[in-house]
């Protein structure tokens, strides 16, 4: 009984760690998972898998390496949620994908490792807010886009790794900090307004920004920390970031996300 009253007091806080794990609500934009590979000598061929997505690299050198990540996240509805309203009759939903390919610099000084990415790439996204019939609101809409989108990022990495090469079992603890520029284009919108007389309500979701423009550029700051551990060829991994809008313009983005994986390495 003590089990199931501790899991029922904490199923918001659950639900809300599902829509971090899986980006699972309708977005204007969500961080796909960083590509913090934490590389140290020539001829190693790392991959990692995340729920959503696949991201593989190469160290060419002792220096350099060159990498490439896929994205996609799946169609999904988020209906009745907290952060929608309370009515039932509102929801969000979307998805997007995205391909990335890149080229870092790497080193290591004792434990620590570093290495700065640099990389670009491109996909397309949907999104749609249908609030119709929604209660106790000043106003009902509905609200469907669809873009292209091109991106391009640099991401410095910080490493240090707690176990040396001569144990099985290794750990190493990674700070990030990936600054994407992306850019919208190609951008079709369709709203459906129904005001309230004498009402003029903000509307949210980024209807005032998106619904007048064809292309749109913003920015992203998506500071964070990766954790990876286990044994020398594979590993598991999660990250951490909170996913900061630096364009100043007002859209409806995941704030925050958290990603968990696997690596492997063959060298």
């Amino acid at each position: 009984m003590f089990v199931i009253k501790a899991l029922r007091r904490l199923r918001p806080t659950i639900f809300t760690c599902l829509i971090l794990l899986s980006g699972c609500s309708g977005y204007q934009y969500v961080a796909s998972p960083r590509y913090v590979p934490l590389n140290e000598k020539q001829g190693e061929l790392t991959a990692n898998i995340h729920l959503s997505g696949l991201q593989v690299g190469y160290t060419f050198s002792n220096k350099f390496s060159v990498f490439t990540t896929g994205y996609m996240r799946f169609p999904t509805v988020e209906t009745g949620n907290p952060l929608i309203g309370k009515d039932g009759q509102s929801h969000r939903k979307g998805d997007s994908r995205e391909i990335n390919f890149g080229l870092s610099h790497f080193g290591k000084k004792d434990k620590f490792i570093y290495e700065v990415l640099i990389g670009g790439g491109f996909g397309d996204m949907t999104f749609e807010s249908d609030h119709r019939g929604a209660k106790n609101r000043e106003m009902n809409y509905q609200f469907h886009m669809q873009a292209d989108r091109s991106n391009l990022f640099i991401q410095p990495n910080l490493g240090y790794k707690f176990f040396g090469d001569s144990r099985k079992f290794s750990l190493a603890v990674a700070l990030f900090t990936k600054v994407n520029r992306v850019y919208y284009h190609n951008i079709k919108t369709e709203t459906f307004v129904t005001r309230t007389p004498g009402v003029t309500p903000d509307l949210d979701d980024g209807i005032e920004y998106f619904g007048s423009r064809t292309e749109a550029d913003l920015l992203f700051i998506e500071p964070g920390i990766q954790v990876k551990g286990g044994w020398k060829k594979f590993k598991g991994l999660a990250q951490v970031s909170p996913v900061i809008n630096a364009s100043g313009h007002a859209l409806h983005y995941q704030w925050a996300s958290v990603s968990v994986g696997f690596s492997r390495v063959w060298s």
